[in-house]
């Protein structure tokens, strides 16, 4: 009789390892939340020359300067690297006021006490202040979500992440604004950080397009690091669960959505 449900449970054992060895594949994350409106992945496929290639059927495309260099190890595949003093993509995206924006950070250095705008990746600003949505480090080591309705500094609404993130390690930050609710919301690696009331459902937007690497508008606040995966999804406003997912995809170095 032992010898019975020894060998039964052997068989059950074994059994269970070969189903866990068939389905490996299953393990890996897949994205299964909304599209992007906007990706770059940064991988070699998706960059030629100067230009930066959206991977989604947009084809919001962009372009780096001599202060960027490609090809570098990334979150997923491959990343861009900004010099901290000349780094700059730019490139082509509609403003709206309802929109998540996605991006894997490496920051280099911290910026010190008196540049709190080390802008990562910015929208809308222009010949006003006071005028965009912007993600930056901060002079504290960690990461901030602001969107600028125009009109002045206290049309200014940031939220941070709720303690320091690392140097020379991968972050995901995702920042989210809805114009319905009248409120924006940080995460840090899919856990929800903060969230902050606006008393306003537009962005007054400036005249410059998407920006990488500098503050459109002060100009004199340059990236020091590295960026990767960066989703930008307008009109949309992502679940939890979406923003768990987008972690756990680029997490296992996966790519949002194929080349």
């Amino acid at each position: 009789m032992c010898q019975l449900v020894l060998i039964i449970l052997c068989t059950v054992f074994f059994t269970l390892i070969l189903l866990g060895c068939s389905n490996g594949d299953d393990l890996v994350p897949v994205y299964t939340g909304p599209a992007p409106d906007l990706y770059w992945s940064f991988d070699d496929e998706t960059i030629e020359d100067s230009t930066v290639h959206d991977v989604t059927i947009n084809d919001y495309n962009g372009t780096m300067n001599s202060g960027v260099a490609d090809g570098e190890e990334g979150i997923a595949g491959e990343a861009v690297v900004f010099d901290g003093a000349t780094g700059i993509i730019n490139g082509d995206l509609p403003k709206t006021n309802t929109f998540t924006v996605s991006v894997w950070i490496n920051p280099a250095s911290f910026p010190t006490a008196g540049d709190v705008r080390e802008v990562a990746v910015n929208l809308g600003n222009g010949l006003g202040t006071w005028e965009g949505w912007l993600v930056s480090v901060r002079h504290t080591e960690t990461i901030g979500f602001c969107v600028e309705g125009g009109g002045g500094v206290s049309n200014e609404k940031r939220v941070v992440t709720q303690s320091g993130v690392p140097l020379g390690e991968w972050t995901h930050i995702v920042g989210t604004m809805s114009s319905s609710a009248e409120e924006i919301r940080i995460y840090c690696n899919g856990v929800f950080q903060e969230s902050l009331s606006l008393g306003f459902k537009t962005i007054n937007f400036g005249t410059v397009d998407l920006v990488l690497g500098l503050h459109s508008f002060f100009e004199n606040y340059y990236f020091d690091g590295a960026l990767d995966e960066l989703a930008i999804f307008n009109d949309k406003v992502l679940s939890d669960k979406d923003i768990k997912s987008l972690y756990a995809v680029g997490h296992a170095g996966q790519p949002i959505v194929s080349p």
